[in-house]
């Protein structure tokens, strides 16, 4: 067994690590008790050189905007459209969260 230490993470590494935290918030349930734990490490990301507010901002921009799509091809009745709904005032609350 080797006694060395793991090196130290570089930049490009913690930038690949917080896009896939960003890209795993805006894609999970607005219930899903891991949000909570997703925003931690998206506030802290700046400090550490890792994508930018502008930048998570734009990826939640781009899930809203997916999201707006999949409701213009579902019928008013679809229960689906109250679940999309949901997830929408959720990555609004996260926008708040992390802009304020």
């Amino acid at each position: 067994m080797s006694d060395s230490k793991p090196a130290p993470a570089s930049v490009e590494e913690l930038t690949i690590v917080m896009n896939e935290i960003a890209r795993e918030f805006v894609t999970t349930d607005a219930d899903d008790p891991r949000r909570a734990s997703l925003v931690k490490h998206l506030k802290i990301s700046p400090k550490f050189g890792c994508p930018s507010r502008s930048q998570i901002t734009e990826l939640i921009g781009q899930r809203m905007d997916e999201l707006a799509r999949q409701m213009t091809t579902l019928i008013t009745s679809d229960p689906r459209r109250g679940k999309i709904v949901k997830e929408v005032e959720s990555l609004s609350e996260m926008l708040n969260a992390l802009n304020g």
